[in-house]
């Protein structure tokens, strides 16, 4: 018969379940502790990643928004239609953020050193989506936090 270790590699449904079970049982000395700490801390890395992904969609997204202010609409016949995907990439990616931080309110002190490391690699996505030199972008990240997380901000062109 398995161990509750030993479910943790052949079957990790049961053995969350089991887990689960004997912690309300409370039969602390069955339990898995060492799988579980791993888990936990998974499970808050997973979380990270998702507000970095996302800050980093939005990043790119601003950027091209800022810099590449023709490319916000395009022409279809006579009238000029807005281009909805950057907006809504921005938009959605802001609500994202939001959702995320409400859950996991201690990640918001982590945004400053994510976008510190994010910044250089958005710069080389937004050039190679729009074709823009490299000089045409900041050094430092042009927007603070604030910013960047308000539905309200819009970057302009220049």
């Amino acid at each position: 018969m398995e161990t509750v270790p030993d479910l943790y590699n052949s079957d990790f449904y049961e053995w969350a379940l089991t887990n689960a079970h004997l912690l309300r049982k409370g039969l602390i000395s069955e339990i898995d502790f060492q799988h579980i700490a791993d888990e936990l801390e998974d499970m808050g890395q997973k979380e990270k990643r998702e507000l970095k992904s996302q800050l980093r969609r939005l990043i790119v997204h601003l950027l091209k928004w800022r810099f590449q202010p023709e490319k916000r609409t395009i022409r279809l016949s006579d009238s000029n239609i807005e281009n909805r995907s950057w907006r809504d990439s921005i938009i959605n990616s802001r609500r994202e953020i939001e959702d995320i931080l409400e859950s996991s309110p201690s990640l918001k002190r982590t945004i400053p050193s994510l976008v510190e490391n994010l910044y250089p690699k958005c710069i080389e996505s937004a050039i190679q989506e729009t074709g823009l030199k490299p000089d045409v972008f900041p050094e430092k990240f042009p927007f603070s936090q604030e910013e960047l997380l308000s539905e309200q901000f819009w970057p302009e062109g220049e």
